[in-house]
């Protein structure tokens, strides 16, 4: 897995935790019908459209790019 790749997942899962949110919170947040769609983002099984990021980013109040910026 690429460096990238698992920067994205571990923040939504902090920055989703940080806010006490869980996985369905989120789904609800995202008019989803099923946690496992929102799941599936999390976990990488499913790749997001910006659209996605964008409206993820804006419920966890980050910018897109705060995903995708590689650690240190």
């Amino acid at each position: 897995m690429k460096k990238q790749e698992r920067a994205y997942k571990e923040r939504l899962v902090e920055e989703r935790r940080e806010r006490n949110l869980t996985q369905q919170d989120m789904a609800d947040l995202m008019g989803y019908k099923s946690k496992a769609t929102y799941c599936n983002i999390e976990n990488g099984a499913t790749n997001p459209s910006l659209e996605t990021m964008n409206k993820i980013a804006t419920i966890l109040g980050k910018p897109v790019k705060y995903f995708f910026a590689i650690k240190s």
